[in-house]
């Protein structure tokens, strides 16, 4: 939540993340795409995020009473329906064993 930027923020993760998931037998595509869904749920709400404020910018055209606080309610309800379709779509490669991309495996052979 502190840090916006998705390529910073896995610079400052990527190197404790990796080792551990790799250490569990997890192909390094699962990690990324563990990572962009936590990273993609939590977006919206950030007050980090410098689109909120193009954002309220833009509603206040219409409205003039328009907060941030308006902002981040109605966005606060998309998280949790985002997250679990997202956690879902994970779920499902995994369980199938479908590849996360080209060369990609869920689990490492070992």
């Amino acid at each position: 939540m502190v840090v916006f930027s998705g390529a910073s923020l896995w610079t400052v993760l990527a190197p404790v993340l990796v080792p551990v998931f790799v250490g569990l037998g997890l192909h390094p595509a699962v990690i990324q795409a563990t990572y962009r869904i936590g990273d993609a749920i939590t977006n919206p709400i950030s007050p980090l995020n410098p689109y909120l404020y193009v954002l309220q910018l833009t509603c206040r055209r219409y409205d003039r009473s328009f907060t941030l606080g308006a902002v981040f309610s109605r966005m606060a309800m998309f998280v949790v329906p985002v997250f679990v379709v997202w956690v879902v779509i994970l779920c499902v490669f995994v369980l199938l064993g479908l590849p996360l991309g080209p060369g990609t495996t869920i689990r490492l052979a070992g």
